[in-house]
């Protein structure tokens, strides 16, 4: 009989996610149940979905931002954010934040912020790798 073993990664549960909507900076958990994560998966890859509960992709969204936010400070916040009527977040913007936030869960969940906004901030002169990589060749 084969058995095999698994172990987690150990994650840093008192510290969040952080990123900025229009100024508001919001946090995420570093990660969430793997399970919970397949519907939002789903949704990311363009599929059509109807949950057990009848909801259809825009529960499946909903679930996610409401199982990500870090706190019960945090989701009130990032409700406020996201439902605000004078400042609109469109659908595509929603699916771009909802992009991020998986890949930065999926990338490193026990990263710390640091790492993960000095490789998510695009600086916008990319000169130096070009010279460096020409002088190279």
């Amino acid at each position: 009989m084969t058995r095999k073993s698994f172990s987690t990664p150990k994650v840093d549960k008192d510290k969040p996610i952080t990123f900025d909507v229009d100024g508001h900076e919001l946090k995420v958990k570093r990660t969430i149940p793997g399970m919970k994560m397949i519907g939002i998966m789903a949704v990311l890859d363009g599929e059509r979905l109807v949950n057990e509960d009848g909801s259809g992709t825009a529960g499946t969204l909903r679930q996610f931002f409401n199982d990500v936010f870090f706190d019960e400070e945090s989701r009130e916040k990032g409700f406020k954010v996201l439902y605000d009527e004078e400042n609109i977040i469109p659908f595509p913007t929603l699916i771009e934040i909802a992009q991020w936030i998986v890949s930065e869960m999926m990338e490193n969940p026990t990263k710390s912020d640091e790492s993960s906004s000095s490789t998510s901030t695009p600086t916008g002169d990319d000169s130096s790798e070009n010279t460096s990589q020409e002088d190279a060749t």
